[in-house]
């Protein structure tokens, strides 16, 4: 029998330490050359995929067609590589989104300049190429949608509640896919698929000038919001859009001062109160910056990150108690960074509260080399999955193939609670989504269920019954300490994981 930790002992192991996340695993991808993972998704089996650009011909790289392809690889809930495809031509095709799909399978969305190999209908110049695979890494669907003035990256794709697909790029073009045609240099272009890659609508937003996106999100009322930066040629802009169901722009609102190297890289829906938006704004060095907007675009506040040196914000998610988890790049070592220990480029990430007001806490993690993030997703046990590029072979980076690398990073919570080897309690299945099946060893037990905070959610008494129904329906995804006592005076800590 393991030593049992004494309730109170968890109660403050739980509110102090279990607020920062620490390193579960990482995986180097990619071969001797230049690797960069920029996407990133939780897939439905609980493993991940990633995808990028690769110039590699070996490693984790093979079946490269030649210049730069699509690196797209499954990974295991620990990861383990599961199945891995180089995708391309003989020209530069790089993966820029992914997100996974509700029949098990991951669709991933880029640009593409090849018109061989892989990629057919190319209609000129660059195109954003785009490939549904199933459950088992094999192609469904192929498709490019664009016209003869080119489609660049970033390219992001996104599943939608109706079972297909938007996607949102720049366009140069006046023909092809591309109607209405742009207005200026290049526009945001916004394309509704069907879940057979079928374009439903289209549309078109952006200037005279230059207008580039680099995210879009389903709103609350059905219809998307994205974000980019808008160059009207006297700097840079953060530039937000929102648009109906129909693709029709209902708002469009720009953010910021006209200076350069400024841009909005990652969006998210706040429910009930609007969206959080992050990315990079010239502020002397590059500092990171946060905004949230109502539903409307009004700017509720902001929060600049920032050290004297080079510092962004890439990803953002919103947390079940109202925090924000953002995740960045950092080579400063003052200023808002207190936990980087080199003056190299490191991930970066951190929790701002609800006004973004406070960094509740923060963690920098990665090698001596210089490491780019470029992506944060949720996972279902309230941890995050990471995505970058990584030319560390130190520090926190092990198995770097040679140049750059796709750098995979999990970060989870360690709830402080040991499992005893000889349970007094068996509790099937785990994880579950709806509820578990407790079977006690006597008939009277009573069991309390905790959040990680420490607060108790859940206490019963059951008696003349070994048997127990614990309904986790309506509770948040993650990890929750249950208490089992017994009547003979036998008491376990078990975790019980909710998972969608």
């Amino acid at each position: 029998m393991k030593k049992l930790i004494p309730f109170f002992s968890i109660f403050i192991f739980f509110s102090v330490t279990a607020q920062v996340p620490q390193i579960e695993w990482q995986v180097c991808l990619g071969g001797t050359d230049y690797d960069q993972g920029n996407a990133v998704t939780q897939t439905a089996d609980g493993g991940y995929a990633v995808v990028g650009g690769a110039i590699s011909t070996n490693g984790n790289a093979t079946g490269n067609h030649g210049g730069v392809d699509y690196l797209v690889v499954k990974l295991s809930s620990s990861g383990q590589v599961q199945w891995q495809k180089c995708l391309g031509g003989s020209g530069e095709d790089g993966g820029y989104g992914i997100d996974a799909t509700p029949d098990g399978g991951v669709i991933v969305s880029g640009h593409a300049y090849s018109n061989d190999g892989d990629v057919s209908g190319n209609h000129g110049s660059s195109d954003t190429w785009i490939i549904k695979f199933d459950v088992s890494g094999n192609i469904q669907w192929s498709k490019c949608y664009g016209g003869t003035g080119g489609e660049e990256y970033p390219a992001r794709v996104k599943t939608t509640s109706d079972g297909g697909y938007v996607f949102v790029t720049n366009s140069g073009s006046t023909d092809g896919d591309v109607n209405p045609p742009v207005a200026g240099q290049t526009d945001f272009w916004l394309v509704k698929l069907n879940s057979s890659g079928t374009i439903e609508w289209a549309n078109t937003f952006g200037g005279s000038t230059s207008e580039r996106p680099f995210d879009v999100e389903e709103a609350e009322d059905g219809g998307f919001i994205m974000a980019g930066v808008e160059y009207p040629g006297m700097g840079d802009y953060w530039w937000v859009v929102k648009a109906d169901s129909n693709g029709n722009q209902q708002w469009a609102k720009t953010y910021g001062l006209p200076l350069p190297a400024q841009q909005a890289e990652d969006i998210e829906v706040v429910p009930g109160i609007g969206y959080i938006v992050v990315g990079q704004i010239d502020s002397a060095m590059n500092d990171g910056w946060v905004l949230l907007i109502d539903s409307s675009g009004n700017e509720i506040w902001d929060r600049h990150l920032s050290g004297s040196w080079y510092d962004n914000a890439v990803s953002v998610n919103v947390n079940d108690d109202g925090t924000y988890a953002v995740l960045g790049q950092t080579s400063s070592q003052n200023g808002d960074i207190t936990c980087n220990t080199q003056s190299t480029d490191k991930f970066w990430w951190l929790t701002l509260d609800a006004t973004g007001t406070t960094i509740l806490n923060q963690f920098c993690f990665g090698g001596s080399g210089g490491d780019t993030p470029f992506m944060m997703r949720p996972t279902n046990d309230n941890g995050y999955i990471c995505v970058g590029m990584t030319s560390s072979t130190d520090g926190d980076v092990s198995g770097n193939h040679g140049s750059e690398d796709f750098w995979v990073v999990k970060l989870g919570y360690n709830v402080g609670i040991e499992e005893n080897e000889d349970p007094v309690a068996s509790i099937f299945p785990n994880p579950s989504s709806t509820s578990f099946h407790l079977t006690a060893p006597t008939p009277n037990f009573t069991i309390q269920l905790f959040d990680v905070n420490g607060r108790r959610l859940i206490k019963e008494d059951f008696r003349n019954s070994r048997e127990a129904e614990i309904d986790v329906s309506q509770m948040p995804c993650g990890i929750y300490p249950l208490q089992v006592l017994t009547d003979n005076g036998k008491m376990v800590w078990q975790k019980l994981v909710v998972g969608r």
